[in-house]
Protein backbone atom coordinates (compact mmCIF):
# COMPACT_ATOMS: atom_id res chain seq x y z
CA UNK A 1 0.00 0.00 0.00
CA UNK A 2 2.80 2.42 0.91
CA UNK A 3 4.61 1.57 -2.32
CA UNK A 4 1.43 2.34 -4.28
CA UNK A 5 1.08 5.72 -2.55
CA UNK A 6 4.72 6.55 -3.29
CA UNK A 7 4.22 5.57 -6.93
CA UNK A 8 1.12 7.79 -7.25
CA UNK A 9 2.94 10.69 -5.63
CA UNK A 10 5.94 10.23 -7.92
CA UNK A 11 3.72 10.00 -10.99
CA UNK A 12 1.89 13.17 -10.03
CA UNK A 13 5.16 15.01 -9.46
CA UNK A 14 6.43 13.99 -12.90
CA UNK A 15 3.19 15.03 -14.58
CA UNK A 16 3.21 18.35 -12.75
CA UNK A 17 6.81 18.94 -13.70
CA UNK A 18 6.40 18.37 -17.43
CA UNK A 19 2.81 19.49 -17.89
CA UNK A 20 3.45 22.63 -19.90
CA UNK A 21 0.20 22.75 -21.88
CA UNK A 22 -2.02 25.19 -19.95
CA UNK A 23 0.23 24.48 -16.99
CA UNK A 24 3.15 26.88 -17.42
CA UNK A 25 2.70 29.99 -15.28
CA UNK A 26 -0.83 29.15 -14.23
CA UNK A 27 -2.42 31.27 -11.49
CA UNK A 28 -1.18 29.80 -8.19
CA UNK A 29 -1.15 32.89 -5.99
CA UNK A 30 1.66 34.43 -3.97
CA UNK A 31 1.59 35.41 -0.29
CA UNK A 32 0.46 33.40 2.71
CA UNK A 33 -2.21 35.95 3.60
CA UNK A 34 -3.73 35.59 0.13
CA UNK A 35 -3.55 31.79 0.22
CA UNK A 36 -4.93 31.57 3.76
CA UNK A 37 -8.07 33.28 2.45
CA UNK A 38 -8.48 30.61 -0.22
CA UNK A 39 -6.71 32.60 -2.91
CA UNK A 40 -9.05 35.58 -2.57
CA UNK A 41 -8.58 39.30 -2.10
CA UNK A 42 -8.24 40.80 -5.57
CA UNK A 43 -10.25 43.76 -4.23
CA UNK A 44 -8.75 43.81 -0.72
CA UNK A 45 -6.44 46.50 0.60
CA UNK A 46 -3.68 44.26 1.96
CA UNK A 47 -0.33 45.57 0.69
CA UNK A 48 1.72 42.36 0.94
CA UNK A 49 2.75 41.07 -2.51
CA UNK A 50 0.52 43.62 -4.20
CA UNK A 51 2.50 43.26 -7.45
CA UNK A 52 1.15 39.72 -7.76
CA UNK A 53 -2.42 40.58 -6.79
CA UNK A 54 -3.81 43.88 -8.08
CA UNK A 55 -1.63 46.75 -9.29
CA UNK A 56 -4.63 49.09 -9.16
CA UNK A 57 -4.54 48.95 -5.35
CA UNK A 58 -1.17 50.72 -5.31
CA UNK A 59 -2.50 54.32 -5.38
CA UNK A 60 -4.83 53.58 -2.44
CA UNK A 61 -2.59 51.56 -0.13
CA UNK A 62 1.03 51.88 -1.28
CA UNK A 63 3.78 51.77 1.32
CA UNK A 64 7.47 51.08 0.95
CA UNK A 65 7.91 47.45 1.90
CA UNK A 66 9.74 44.22 1.18
CA UNK A 67 8.04 40.80 1.29
CA UNK A 68 9.46 37.26 1.07
CA UNK A 69 7.50 34.05 0.44
CA UNK A 70 8.02 30.27 0.49
CA UNK A 71 5.54 27.52 -0.36
CA UNK A 72 5.78 23.74 -0.51
CA UNK A 73 3.27 21.85 -2.63
CA UNK A 74 1.56 18.68 -1.40
CA UNK A 75 4.43 17.54 0.80
CA UNK A 76 6.69 16.86 -2.20
CA UNK A 77 10.21 17.89 -1.13
CA UNK A 78 11.30 19.05 -4.59
CA UNK A 79 8.17 20.99 -5.56
CA UNK A 80 8.38 24.49 -4.11
CA UNK A 81 7.83 28.16 -4.88
CA UNK A 82 9.73 31.19 -3.61
CA UNK A 83 8.99 34.85 -4.29
CA UNK A 84 9.87 38.36 -3.25
CA UNK A 85 8.20 41.71 -3.83
CA UNK A 86 9.34 45.29 -3.31
CA UNK A 87 7.00 48.30 -3.39
CA UNK A 88 7.86 51.97 -3.90
CA UNK A 89 5.08 54.44 -3.00
CA UNK A 90 5.78 57.07 -5.66
CA UNK A 91 3.49 60.10 -5.40
CA UNK A 92 1.78 59.92 -8.81
CA UNK A 93 2.48 56.40 -10.04
CA UNK A 94 3.47 53.95 -7.26
CA UNK A 95 5.45 50.93 -8.41
CA UNK A 96 5.90 47.37 -7.24
CA UNK A 97 8.35 44.72 -8.41
CA UNK A 98 8.03 40.96 -8.03
CA UNK A 99 10.14 37.88 -8.66
CA UNK A 100 8.86 34.31 -8.32
CA UNK A 101 10.36 30.90 -8.98
CA UNK A 102 8.37 27.66 -9.04
CA UNK A 103 9.18 24.05 -9.83
CA UNK A 104 11.61 21.26 -9.14
CA UNK A 105 15.12 20.21 -10.14
CA UNK A 106 13.71 19.03 -13.48
CA UNK A 107 11.28 21.79 -14.40
CA UNK A 108 11.47 25.41 -13.33
CA UNK A 109 9.42 28.56 -13.98
CA UNK A 110 10.70 32.07 -13.22
CA UNK A 111 8.65 35.24 -13.56
CA UNK A 112 9.70 38.86 -13.15
CA UNK A 113 6.84 41.34 -12.78
CA UNK A 114 6.68 45.14 -12.81
CA UNK A 115 3.40 46.71 -11.65
CA UNK A 116 2.20 50.32 -11.65
CA UNK A 117 -1.03 51.99 -10.57
CA UNK A 118 -2.69 55.33 -11.27
CA UNK A 119 -5.73 56.91 -9.64
CA UNK A 120 -8.06 58.19 -12.35
CA UNK A 121 -10.76 59.35 -9.89
CA UNK A 122 -11.04 59.65 -6.09
CA UNK A 123 -12.60 56.18 -5.84
CA UNK A 124 -11.17 54.52 -8.97
CA UNK A 125 -7.69 53.38 -9.93
CA UNK A 126 -6.24 51.38 -12.81
CA UNK A 127 -3.11 49.27 -12.87
CA UNK A 128 -0.83 47.75 -15.48
CA UNK A 129 1.65 44.89 -15.22
CA UNK A 130 4.46 43.60 -17.38
CA UNK A 131 5.72 40.03 -16.96
CA UNK A 132 8.91 38.39 -18.18
CA UNK A 133 8.65 34.59 -18.27
CA UNK A 134 11.55 32.13 -18.22
CA UNK A 135 11.05 28.36 -18.21
CA UNK A 136 13.73 25.66 -18.15
CA UNK A 137 13.43 21.90 -18.55
CA UNK A 138 16.39 19.72 -17.67
CA UNK A 139 18.19 18.37 -20.76
CA UNK A 140 15.90 20.40 -23.03
CA UNK A 141 17.08 23.98 -22.52
CA UNK A 142 15.02 27.07 -21.79
CA UNK A 143 12.54 29.51 -23.32
CA UNK A 144 11.37 33.05 -22.61
CA UNK A 145 8.27 35.10 -23.25
CA UNK A 146 6.47 38.20 -21.99
CA UNK A 147 2.95 39.22 -21.07
CA UNK A 148 0.94 42.31 -20.19
CA UNK A 149 -1.95 42.80 -17.80
CA UNK A 150 -4.59 45.32 -16.76
CA UNK A 151 -6.41 45.74 -13.45
CA UNK A 152 -8.88 48.00 -11.69
CA UNK A 153 -10.07 48.80 -8.18
CA UNK A 154 -13.18 50.76 -7.22
CA UNK A 155 -13.98 51.75 -3.63
CA UNK A 156 -17.78 51.77 -3.51
CA UNK A 157 -17.87 52.65 0.19
CA UNK A 158 -15.44 52.47 3.09
CA UNK A 159 -16.59 48.89 3.61
CA UNK A 160 -16.92 47.65 0.02
CA UNK A 161 -14.35 47.34 -2.78
CA UNK A 162 -14.74 45.90 -6.27
CA UNK A 163 -11.77 44.80 -8.35
CA UNK A 164 -10.60 42.93 -11.42
CA UNK A 165 -7.37 41.76 -13.03
CA UNK A 166 -6.58 40.40 -16.48
CA UNK A 167 -3.17 38.87 -17.13
CA UNK A 168 -1.54 37.96 -20.45
CA UNK A 169 -3.81 40.10 -22.59
CA UNK A 170 -1.35 39.66 -25.47
CA UNK A 171 -1.89 35.86 -25.34
CA UNK A 172 1.82 34.97 -25.12
CA UNK A 173 3.28 31.63 -26.10
CA UNK A 174 6.47 29.95 -24.94
CA UNK A 175 8.83 27.28 -26.25
CA UNK A 176 9.40 25.90 -29.73
CA UNK A 177 5.96 24.27 -29.57
CA UNK A 178 4.49 27.73 -28.86
CA UNK A 179 2.50 26.54 -25.86
CA UNK A 180 0.03 29.13 -24.61
CA UNK A 181 0.57 30.88 -21.29
CA UNK A 182 -2.92 31.11 -19.79
CA UNK A 183 -4.95 34.30 -20.02
CA UNK A 184 -6.54 34.78 -16.60
CA UNK A 185 -9.46 36.98 -15.59
CA UNK A 186 -10.28 37.53 -11.91
CA UNK A 187 -13.21 39.57 -10.61
CA UNK A 188 -13.82 40.08 -6.92
CA UNK A 189 -15.36 42.00 -4.08
CA UNK A 190 -14.12 42.70 -0.59
CA UNK A 191 -16.69 43.55 2.08
CA UNK A 192 -16.18 44.50 5.72
CA UNK A 193 -19.43 43.81 7.62
CA UNK A 194 -17.80 44.92 10.88
CA UNK A 195 -14.59 46.75 11.69
CA UNK A 196 -12.46 43.67 12.35
CA UNK A 197 -13.75 41.30 9.65
CA UNK A 198 -13.34 41.12 5.87
CA UNK A 199 -15.22 38.82 3.50
CA UNK A 200 -13.78 38.22 0.02
CA UNK A 201 -15.46 36.62 -2.99
CA UNK A 202 -13.43 36.08 -6.19
CA UNK A 203 -14.40 34.52 -9.52
CA UNK A 204 -11.47 33.19 -11.55
CA UNK A 205 -11.50 32.20 -15.22
CA UNK A 206 -8.28 30.80 -16.62
CA UNK A 207 -8.06 29.75 -20.26
CA UNK A 208 -8.36 25.99 -20.50
CA UNK A 209 -10.16 25.67 -17.15
CA UNK A 210 -13.70 26.08 -15.83
CA UNK A 211 -14.80 29.02 -13.68
CA UNK A 212 -13.48 28.85 -10.13
CA UNK A 213 -15.44 30.40 -7.27
CA UNK A 214 -13.44 31.32 -4.19
CA UNK A 215 -14.50 32.52 -0.76
CA UNK A 216 -12.29 33.94 1.97
CA UNK A 217 -12.71 35.35 5.47
CA UNK A 218 -10.27 37.34 7.58
CA UNK A 219 -10.83 38.36 11.20
CA UNK A 220 -8.59 40.45 13.45
CA UNK A 221 -8.85 38.73 16.83
CA UNK A 222 -6.21 40.91 18.51
CA UNK A 223 -4.25 43.98 17.45
CA UNK A 224 -1.36 41.71 16.52
CA UNK A 225 -3.15 38.53 15.37
CA UNK A 226 -5.36 37.77 12.35
CA UNK A 227 -7.05 34.46 11.53
CA UNK A 228 -8.10 33.45 8.02
CA UNK A 229 -10.07 30.75 6.22
CA UNK A 230 -10.98 30.09 2.61
CA UNK A 231 -12.53 27.69 0.12
CA UNK A 232 -11.90 27.01 -3.58
CA UNK A 233 -14.77 25.46 -5.49
CA UNK A 234 -12.83 24.03 -8.44
CA UNK A 235 -10.20 22.25 -6.36
CA UNK A 236 -12.61 21.58 -3.48
CA UNK A 237 -9.79 22.75 -1.22
CA UNK A 238 -9.96 24.36 2.21
CA UNK A 239 -7.44 26.88 3.53
CA UNK A 240 -6.55 28.20 6.97
CA UNK A 241 -4.12 30.95 7.89
CA UNK A 242 -2.64 33.12 10.61
CA UNK A 243 -1.13 36.59 10.48
CA UNK A 244 1.20 38.09 13.08
CA UNK A 245 1.78 41.87 13.18
CA UNK A 246 4.50 43.48 15.30
CA UNK A 247 4.95 47.12 14.39
CA UNK A 248 6.21 47.33 10.81
CA UNK A 249 6.98 43.61 10.71
CA UNK A 250 4.47 40.96 9.67
CA UNK A 251 4.57 37.18 9.32
CA UNK A 252 1.90 34.97 7.75
CA UNK A 253 1.28 31.24 7.51
CA UNK A 254 -1.20 29.27 5.42
CA UNK A 255 -2.24 25.64 5.22
CA UNK A 256 -4.24 24.33 2.26
CA UNK A 257 -5.85 20.90 2.16
CA UNK A 258 -6.57 19.32 -1.22
CA UNK A 259 -8.78 16.20 -0.95
CA UNK A 260 -6.67 14.23 -3.44
CA UNK A 261 -3.21 15.79 -3.39
CA UNK A 262 -2.50 16.32 0.32
CA UNK A 263 -1.47 19.45 2.23
CA UNK A 264 0.41 22.53 1.02
CA UNK A 265 2.15 24.89 3.43
CA UNK A 266 3.40 28.43 2.96
CA UNK A 267 5.03 31.14 5.03
CA UNK A 268 5.76 34.78 4.23
CA UNK A 269 7.39 37.66 6.04
CA UNK A 270 7.34 41.37 5.30
CA UNK A 271 8.69 44.65 6.58
CA UNK A 272 7.45 48.20 5.91
CA UNK A 273 10.06 50.96 6.12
Amino acid sequence: MKAKIRLCTFTFAVLLSVGMVYGAFEERGVGSGYLGRGGTGIAAGNMAFIAFRNAAALPFYAEQRLDLFYRNFYGLPDLNEVALAFTLPQKEVPLSFGLSQYGSKTYNETMIRVAAGYRVAPSLALGVTGNLYYVSLKNYGYSTSYGFGLSGLYTVTKRLNLGFTVTNLNEPTIGTAREKIPLTLIMGLSFSPIDDAILNVDVVKESGFDFDYRFGLEYVTLDWLTVRAGYRYLAQSISLGLGLFLGDFRADYSLEYHPELNYSHSVSVGYAF
